[in-house]
């Protein structure tokens, strides 16, 4: 069990939920209860996802940047009149299929692809490399949380 990463997965999932980081000292945060049992199971892959969630979070100006400026930048975004998105792009233009269930998922599936990629790494096999829109969106997401 490792302390330190444990508590950065606590702070990370705080500022993903727009909440205050978390700690080994708030077990009564049941999201850092279930780290401890997740973490021995983590993939790379999965904690870069998880920060691009709290990037998407810190880069908006009233909430999540995904869906304040993303999807009106990536092309294929809709919302109805309940406030639910959907995505009728072109699938090829995703990094992932997952990146199609919700904007907030597109940005984190990007940031993932991004990592990767810009890290020399190949990204996982279910990764696609994302349209430019998507690379140039990620890139100001990186800017402006910064």
């Amino acid at each position: 069990f490792n302390r330190n990463a444990f508590n950065i997965l606590c702070y990370i999932m705080g500022a993903a939920t727009g909440g205050s980081s978390y700690n080994l000292d708030l077990f009564d945060k049941p999201i850092c209860f279930y780290f401890h049992l997740w973490l021995p199971k983590l993939q790379p892959t999965t904690l870069t996802h998880e920060i691009g969630h709290a990037l998407d979070y810190h880069a908006g100006e009233n909430g999540y940047y995904s869906t304040e400026s993303w999807v009106n930048n990536v092309d294929g975004w809709s919302i109805d009149e309940t406030g639910n998105y959907s995505y009728s792009g072109d699938p090829s233009d995703a990094a992932s299929n997952y990146a199609m269930d919700s904007p907030h998922e597109d940005v984190a599936e990007t940031w993932v692809w991004y990592i990767y990629t810009i890290s020399g790494l190949r990204p996982p096999h279910q990764y696609n490399e994302p349209d430019s829109d998507r690379r140039l969106e990620i890139v100001t997401v990186i800017d402006i949380a910064r």
